[in-house]
């Protein structure tokens, strides 16, 4: 039986380190959050090959003392606290004294700093938790931190770290919480060797936060600010057509301090309410600013979950802010002049914005208008074909006499029992291409005659379909040249994960090109998916890819997906000409009879059953 014994100083560092240090971004955190600490204005982080072979953090903070500098590697050695009742009121944004014993524990450690008093600095050396050497240098005020050759002395913790892009998008995305929880300081950013961020440090939450999502940045958002009780909430929220894919573009700061807290999320999601689409999630950059002995951030090691003592006024405070700046932002009807009318009994016209995208949202039509064609609709099709009142609109092609032939027609007469529909096969659906189409119902359902059949297909599901075997095929996509380029911005863990997947894109129609650390030119997208919202299309892309995934048949499934979410929508009109291409697509072509998420393409209905529905046969 082993006995139990006192682990020697260099096995416990290293197991310590690990609670601290998990990867490069850990002590990037760490670093720059010293800086920080240090009053700096200034601050440059740069990386090398994600982290892994190098990090450099320089600040022109109000630097360290010589005689304290052998003290800044010792475990709990910290100048931020000096008692646990400082605990109860932590303004710092560090405190607890591990970082740079962990981070010298686990890499080739240097230190060199200087007061703005002293005429000289010190550089202090350490290797795997071990002084090297100390010793007096001229250096600039300030603090110069750098980690090199990370985990060269625990290889174990060296295989748990994932590839160098995929470290290098953590440090970007970490960068990114810096640089908007802190306006006022001046943050420049590279990796190997190429500027990736650099903000001016103006204290102005706008200046930050274009300097990661660009200029177009500018009118997408809105300001938020609202105070109660010694509570204020103020920075940005995305507009009503401003909707991200992710929660990754959600930014909160506490104190100055980036946290994640479901209770501030719940209150933003009702903020916006039905505003918000399904599968969505709003964009937004908030500041809380709170008495510091109102928050508890000495929860967790990372700092990142805190405890409110008073969730519920947080609550009111945060969703009172956003409400307000989602309702100010919203587009204002505007009364087009030209068009108001001369005669005063006419009302003039209200014209809206028209949206960025289409919403799957058209205008309902009024009772009256629609009460004899939904009472037919509902015979014949309510059985196997899910109709939202909402999405009916004018188009009325699929009957052929006008809607007041059918105005005797009481509820009380409609036949209750649906006729049988049947779900076509592949072969069956093959058949079909030289039949005649009919019109659209609800602008959603293709309806072709052929024989003694009626087909109604779903136009957004065979047209998914279609995208998804084009992308997805081993035959050459067809691109569609854009008359001009479009040039996107994203933040650059997102630009990584387009990097990387550029060949995958090129196969698939999508020309596209590097356009700066932070942009990409699309040239020409897939010819297949028609007219698109090209920016939205990324944002689909984006959602599916993954930077360090090297699995290209997964990537290109994804980016397929992706694709299919641009297909045109139901209650979209479309003409005759699109709608017999999808039926020739569709029946030539054999592909299989249901969309990428398994609903089906088409129905088929038969003369027999539509007069049994109609009580001419028995």
């Amino acid at each position: 039986m082993s006995r139990i014994r006192i682990l020697d100083e260099g096995t416990a560092a290293r197991i310590a380190a690990g609670e601290v240090v998990e990867r490069p971004a850990s002590i990037v955190k760490e670093l720059v959050e010293n800086a920080i600490d240090a009053g700096a204005t200034a601050v440059s982080v740069s990386i090398e090959n994600g982290g892994l072979r190098k990090i450099t953090v320089s600040d022109n903070g109000f630097g360290i003392e010589k005689d304290d500098m052998p003290m800044t590697v010792l475990k709990h050695a910290t100048s931020k606290i000096e008692n646990a009742k400082d605990l109860e009121r932590i303004s710092s944004m560090g405190f607890r004294g591990e970082a740079l014993f962990s981070i010298a524990a686990v890499s080739m450690f240097t230190l060199r700093s200087r007061t703005r008093t002293a005429e000289t600095g010190c550089e202090l050396k350490v290797t795997g938790g071990k002084v090297e050497s100390i010793r007096e240098a001229g250096l600039p005020e300030g603090t110069t931190a750098i980690a090199e050759n990370l985990f060269f002395n625990t290889p174990v913790r060296l295989k748990f770290v994932k590839s160098a892009s995929t470290e290098t998008a953590a440090v970007s995305e970490l960068m990114t919480r810096f640089i908007l929880g802190n306006p006022q300081i001046s943050f420049r950013y590279s990796a190997n060797d190429k500027v990736i961020y650099h903000s001016p440090g103006s204290g102005k939450v706008i200046d930050a936060a274009l300097a990661i999502y660009g200029k177009p940045a500018r009118t997408s958002i809105a300001p938020a600010d609202f105070s109660f009780n010694g509570v204020r909430v103020y920075g940005y929220i995305g507009k009503h057509t401003f909707y991200q894919k992710t929660s990754r573009n959600q930014s909160l700061f506490v104190n100055g301090r980036y946290i994640r807290s479901e209770i501030v999320r719940r209150a933003v999601t009702r903020a916006y309410g039905e505003r918000l689409l399904k599968g969505t999630y709003p964009f937004y950059i908030l500041y809380i600013e709170m008495p510091y002995e109102e928050v508890d951030v000495n929860v967790h090691p990372n700092k990142m979950q805190v405890h409110f003592r008073d969730e519920g006024k947080l609550e009111y405070v945060v969703e009172q802010a956003v409400r307000m700046a989602v309702e100010n932002s919203e587009t204002t009807q505007r009364l087009e002049v030209s068009k108001i009318p001369q005669k005063t009994a006419e009302i003039p016209k209200i014209i809206e914005k028209e949206p960025t995208e289409y919403t799957e949202k058209p205008q309902q039509p009024t009772q009256t208008e629609t009460e004899p064609i939904d009472d037919i609709i509902r015979s014949v099709f309510a059985k196997d074909v899910s109709v939202r009142r909402s999405e009916i609109l004018e188009q009325k092609s699929f009957f052929t006499d006008e809607e007041e032939n059918y105005a005797f027609l009481k509820k009380d007469e409609i036949p209750k029992k649906a006729v049988e529909t049947i779900e076509p096969e592949a072969n069956m659906l093959s058949e079909i291409a030289e039949a005649k189409y009919i019109g659209a119902a609800f602008n959603s359902y293709l309806i072709f005659e052929m024989g003694e059949e009626l087909y109604l297909i779903d136009q957004h599901a065979a047209h998914e379909r279609m995208i998804y075997d084009k992308l997805s095929g081993d035959e050459r996509v067809i691109s569609q040249q854009l008359l001009i380029p479009e040039i996107l911005s994203f933040p650059h863990d997102h630009m990584i994960a387009l990097q990387e997947n550029l060949g995958i894109l090129s196969e698939l129609g999508i020309e596209a090109e590097l356009f700066g650390p932070l942009s990409i030119k699309v040239s020409a997208v897939p010819q297949i998916v028609g007219e698109i919202n090209i920016r939205g299309f990324f944002e689909d892309i984006l959602d599916g890819l993954q930077y360090g995934k090297k699995n290209i048949a997964l990537s290109r499934d994804r980016v397929a997906r992706a694709a299919c979410k641009r297909a045109i929508k139901a209650g979209q009109r479309i003409t005759e000409a699109d709608a017999r291409k999808i039926l020739d697509e569709i029946a030539k072509t054999k592909v299989i009879p249901h969309c990428p998420h398994g609903r089906p393409l088409a129905l088929a209905i038969s003369k027999t059953e539509l007069e049994k529905g109609f009580k001419r046969i028995v």
